[in-house]
């Protein structure tokens, strides 16, 4: 009995490292997996035919529209726009506020967070100060408040931040509010920027670089 003992525990050990080795090979399969997925972004896409590949069918205005996107930890949609076998933007836009009474130190912080947000996952400086641009008409804005961001809730104000990258790229993220009680923000990278020829963005990495 004890030379059967001996000859099945050979392969009894063997068995135990070939399931133990599959477990983990399933537990590191599914976890890159996920993580890949994490890591996948629209703003990598380069050509029309990506987008199709995965999934996703070319509007009547030229664009692809994917919804329920997640960027930069907020949730959000996408709109691709191409031009022929071109993509010449790319837009994320999600509500930072809805639905509900907007204070203006909770909308700072929100806005502040999600700016730090954005620049981390894009390799972009922080901003601390958006380009100011009037949103209301001449007689409201006039009578707009001090405080820009008690402004930009009113709909007076729409905050801008722009910037080219190191590849040349040009991004512009926008914050306003569309309606009470909403604010909403959109970040777009131009991949043709040629409506933007005389356009100085706050932050040139690009220029940087030259210099």
């Amino acid at each position: 009995m004890s030379k059967g003992k001996v000859v099945i525990l050979p392969f009894i050990i063997i068995a135990v490292v070939v399931i133990a080795a599959c477990i983990v090979g399933v537990i590191v399969h599914f976890t890159c997996g996920t993580e890949n997925e994490k890591e996948k972004s629209s703003f990598d896409y380069t050509t029309p035919d990506e987008v199709r590949a995965d999934g996703y069918n070319l509007s009547v205005n030229n664009a692809f529209e994917i919804t329920d996107r997640e960027e930069f930890g907020y949730a959000g949609k996408t709109e691709v726009r191409v031009s022929g076998d071109r993509i010449t933007s790319i837009n994320f836009q999600l509500n930072l506020f809805e639905g509900e009474e907007i204070h203006a130190e909770e909308e700072e912080k929100k806005i502040k967070e999600f700016v730090s947000a954005y620049s981390a996952a894009l390799q972009l400086p922080v901003v601390e100060d958006p380009l100011l641009i009037q949103f209301a008409d001449d007689e409201t804005f006039e009578k707009r408040p001090e405080d820009p961001y008690v402004g930009l809730a009113e709909g007076d104000y729409l905050f801008e931040y722009s910037y080219r990258d190191m590849n040349g790229i040009l991004w512009i993220v926008r914050i306003y509010s569309p309606r009470d009680n909403m604010v909403t923000a959109s970040v777009t990278k131009y991949l043709d920027d040629s409506d933007f020829e005389d356009f100085v963005p706050q932050i040139n990495l690009q220029g940087d670089l030259e210099q």
